[in-house]
C-alpha cells in the first residue's frame, strides 16, 4: 500500500509595536486547528501527517519551540521537525511531520504547539478513535467448486487470525447467508476461544448442495469489539454418467527401447453438465503416462467427448498393468484398463566360464557352452566370435589368434525363441607356452550388441629349459673348454611329440644329446651336453632350440668369451 502524507496549514503572526516584543495589530491565526483521523487500529501506524506553520505576520518570529501535549502525547511519532528553533521570515514557513501508533483502545488527542514570543502561538490537535482488535481470515474466503447434489465435498480449512496486540474476547462463528445451509462447519476452535494477539485459530468446513447452481454463504467470526467476514461460495450440480471407451487396452510385447499408444474417449451421457474433469493413470509400474489429454480441467456438455492417449513405455522386462481413472465433480469415475509387457532378450550361458589347459602346440578336447534364451522375445539371427585379451589389458579386445577354437557352433545364424537353446563347443590350442585369455561374445539383438558373453581361459604347459643362460668361463682361443649341461623337461601332462635339437651361431659344440628323437613323457627329463671353442678373442653367442610338436620349444642361450 502506498501512503500519500496528509497536510494541515497551521499559521501565527508576529505581534507589531514601536516596543520590540510588545503587542502589535496583526493576531496569531490557525488555519485549521482540529484533524480527525477517524477509527484506527491498536500497534497500526497511521500515514503521515504535515502540519505547516507559516508566519502570516510582518516581523520575523522569534525562536520557535515545539511542544507535543495530551492525553495522547507520547503515541505521537514525530518523523521530522523543521520548526524547532527556525525564526521564520514573514510568509516562510516550516513542517512538522508526523503519525499516531496508538498503544491501546479508546479516544485519542494529541496537541502540537508551536511558540516564539510570548503571543506568538499556533497549534493543532489530532484526534482519532482507536478499536479493540484487528481479525484477519487466511484464506479471505472459500470456493468449494462443483459438487454434485447430496455429495458432500472434501473439507476445506481457514485460519482466523487476531493481528492486533490485545485479546479478541470470547468469539462466536456463525455462517449466514441465502444457502448457509449447504455449508457445515466440521472443527471449530475458534468458538467460545480468546485468542491472544498474533495468534490464530482454526475452522474447517463441508460443503454439500442441496440444489443446482451457485450456492453462496457467508462465515462471520466474531469478538469483543471486531469481527472479520469470509465468503462461501461453491457449485450444486445434478448427477450425470460418463462413459469411456475402449475399457481396456493390452499393449503386448514392447521392447524396452520402443513406446506405443492408445486412444480412449470419455462422454458425457447426461444428462447433465460433466462438471470439471480430472484424469490420472495409477498403478505399481511407472510404466504409462499421458501423450495427451484434452479431458482434464475440461467441462463437457450432454454428448460431448474428449480424447486421452496414453503411452507404454516399459521400464524393465515383464508383465505391467495400470488403471485409467476419469473422473468429474457431477459423475462417478469411469476406468479403462491398461496392460503391457516389457520385452527383453536374455541371453544366459551354461557353465558362465570355461577353462583348459593343454601342451604347446596340442589341442585340448572341446568344451561346450549352452546358450538359453531365458527372455521374453526371440533373438535375431545370432553372430558369434572369440576374441583374445590380456589379463593386463581385460577390456582391450584382439581379434582370435586361434589360441581359441570354435569347434562346432549350433548358435550361429539361429534365431533362438523364447525358452529355447543352442550349444557352441571350444577348445584350446596354444600356440606357445604360458596362460591365455579369450571371450566367446553372441549377438542377438537387432542392435547387434553384445547379448552374452563367456570368459575363456587356458594354461598351455610343454617344453621348459632348466638352464635359460649357459654362461662358459673364458677360454684361449684354439683350447676347448669342458662340457656343460643343459636340462630339458616336460612341464605338461602328457608326453611330447619326438624332439628335434637346433644349434645356431658360432664357437659351441654339442658333445651330447639324448633328447634328440626322445617323445619326452610327462615330468620327464633330457640332458645336452656343450663344450666351448673359440676361434677369436671375443665374446661368442649360441641358441639351443628344442623343440617337440606337441610340446612346443624350449631356447637357452649360450655364451663364452675367447681369449
Amino acid at each position: 500500500m502506498r501512503w500519500f502524507p496528509v497536510v494541515l496549514v497551521v499559521a501565527f503572526a508576529s505581534c507589531n509595536s514601536d516596543t520590540p516584543g510588545g503587542p502589535g495589530d496583526d493576531a496569531m491565526l490557525v488555519s485549521s486547528e482540529n484533524h480527525d483521523l477517524g477509527t484506527i487500529s491498536v500497534g497500526v501506524q497511521t500515514s503521515a501527517l504535515v502540519l505547516t506553520f507559516t508566519n502570516t505576520g510582518n516581523d520575523e518570529s522569534a525562536a520557535l519551540t515545539v511542544f507535543v501535549e495530551g492525553p495522547s502525547a507520547d503515541e505521537l511519532v514525530v518523523s521530522s521537525d523543521e520548526c524547532e528553533g527556525r525564526e521564520l521570515a514573514p510568509e516562510e514557513s516550516c513542517e512538522i511531520t508526523v503519525a499516531l501508533r496508538p498503544t491501546f483502545n479508546g479516544a485519542k488527542e494529541v496537541l502540537v504547539r508551536v511558540q516564539g514570543r510570548p503571543g506568538e502561538t499556533a497549534s493543532a490537535t489530532i484526534r482519532a478513535i482507536v478499536g479493540g482488535t484487528t481479525m484477519s481470515a487466511s484464506p479471505d474466503g472459500l470456493d468449494f467448486g462443483d459438487m454434485r447434489l447430496g455429495i458432500a465435498s472434501p473439507t476445506r480449512g481457514l485460519l482466523i487470525r487476531n493481528a492486533s496486540p490485545r485479546p479478541t474476547g470470547s468469539l462466536s462463528v456463525e455462517i449466514s447467508g441465502p444457502h448457509a445451509s449447504d455449508f457445515t462447519v466440521v472443527l471449530d476452535a475458534c468458538a467460545g476461544a480468546s485468542i491472544s494477539g498474533g495468534f490464530s485459530c482454526g475452522i474447517t468446513i463441508r460443503f454439500q448442495p442441496s440444489a443446482s447452481g451457485i450456492r453462496t454463504a457467508t462465515l462471520r467470526v466474531s469478538g469483543v469489539d471486531a469481527a472479520v467476514s469470509a465468503p462461501l461460495r461453491g457449485t450444486g450440480g445434478s448427477p450425470t454418467f460418463l462413459s469411456i471407451t475402449p475399457t481396456q487396452h493390452a499393449f503386448g510385447l514392447i521392447r524396452l527401447t520402443e513406446r506405443s499408444t492408445a486412444t480412449f474417449t470419455v462422454r458425457n451421457d447426461g444428462p447433465g453438465f460433466s462438471g470439471t474433469l480430472s484424469a490420472q493413470v495409477s498403478g505399481v509400474n511407472a510404466n504409462f503416462a499421458f501423450e495427451s489429454n484434452t479431458c482434464i480441467g475440461q467441462t463437457l456438455e450432454v454428448g460431448a467427448s474428449c480424447v486421452i492417449s496414453v503411452s507404454f513405455r516399459p521400464q524393465s522386462a515383464g508383465a505391467k498393468t495400470a488403471d485409467l481413472t476419469v473422473s468429474s465433480s457431477y459423475a462417478e469415475a469411469v476406468h479403462a484398463s491398461v496392460s503391457g509387457e516389457g520385452a527383453a532378450l536374455t541371453l544366459t550361458a551354461s557353465p558362465p566360464a570355461m577353462a583348459f589347459s593343454a601342451l604347446a602346440l596340442s589341442a585340448s578336447a572341446a568344451q561346450s557352452v549352452t546358450i538359453t534364451n531365458t527372455g521374453n522375445v526371440a533373438s535375431v539371427p545370432i553372430r558369434t566370435e572369440i576374441v583374445d585379451f590380456s589379463d593386463y589389458d581385460y577390456y582391450y579386445y584382439t581379434p582370435s589368434t586361434s589360441q581359441f577354437e570354435i569347434v562346432t557352433d549350433a548358435c550361429a545364424g539361429a534365431a533362438l525363441a523364447p525358452g529355447a537353446s543352442c550349444a557352441v563347443s571350444i577348445r584350446y590350442a596354444p600356440r606357445t607356452i604360458g596362460a591365455h585369455f579369450g571371450r566367446l561374445r553372441l549377438f542377438g539383438d537387432a542392435a547387434q550388441n553384445p547379448t552374452q558373453s563367456v570368459d575363456i581361459s587356458g594354461t598351455a604347459n610343454g617344453i621348459r629349459s632348466t638352464t635359460l643362460t649357459l654362461d662358459f668361463p673364458p677360454t684361449a682361443v684354439g683350447a676347448t673348454s669342458a662340457a656343460f649341461n643343459v636340462g630339458i623337461f616336460n612341464s605338461g601332462s602328457t608326453s611330447s611329440g619326438a624332439l628335434t635339437t637346433t644349434l645356431s651361431g658360432g664357437g659351441f659344440t654339442i658333445v651330447s644329446d639324448d633328447c634328440a628323437g626322445t617323445a619326452l613323457g610327462a615330468g620327464a627329463a633330457c640332458t645336452i651336453s656343450v663344450r666351448f671353442s673359440p676361434s677369436a678373442a671375443l665374446l661368442h653367442h649360441a641358441q639351443i632350440t628344442v623343440s617337440g610338436i606337441p610340446g612346443g620349444s624350449a631356447i637357452t642361450t649360450v655364451r663364452g668369451q675367447g681369449m
